[in-house]
């Protein structure tokens, strides 16, 4: 697979989102890229082989607890929030991070971006500091995006 080929991401029967999970991300002009997992990705993929596993302490802690595995780049992030409606239903109501992507802001700070999703599956974009913590995983359910290929 030559670099930059489109990846199908399926989300279900009645709507396909197609992600470049090997493209660099765009990234706007107050920000630098720190990381961004790209190279590894090789194979079509679909929310089956995405994982959410429960972030807790800080994301800078969390980040070196999954050295090794391949957490999701912030790629899938607007084809998702355009499509919010082709999200599983576990997903509902849970803040999911793509932490294969690390950008820093203006100022320095590293950042990692995710998505909150309401009840009813609705998708905004979030921010979070590497160097804040997670919320209580009893308050709410934040997890990171993890890809395990079947």
């Amino acid at each position: 697979m030559t670099q930059g080929a489109v990846l199908p991401f399926v989300a279900n029967a009645e709507a396909e989102l197609v992600i470049d999970l090997r493209a660099l991300p765009e990234k706007p002009d107050v920000h630098s890229i720190r990381r961004h997992a790209h190279k590894e990705f090789t194979q079509p993929w679909n929310f089956e082989d995405v994982i959410l596993m429960p972030a807790a302490g800080t994301v800078h802690e969390a980040l070196a607890a999954f050295n090794g595995v391949l957490v999701l780049n912030a790629n899938p992030i607007e084809p998702i929030v355009a499509l919010p409606h082709c999200v599983p239903e576990d997903w509902h109501n849970t803040t999911v991070y793509f932490p294969g992507t690390v950008l820093a802001d203006t100022g320095g700070r590293d950042y990692i971006r995710g998505i909150k999703f309401g009840p009813l599956g609705q998708a905004k974009e979030v921010q979070m500091s590497v160097n804040s913590r997670f919320p209580n995983p009893k308050d709410e359910k934040t997890r990171f995006a993890v890809y395990s290929p079947r």
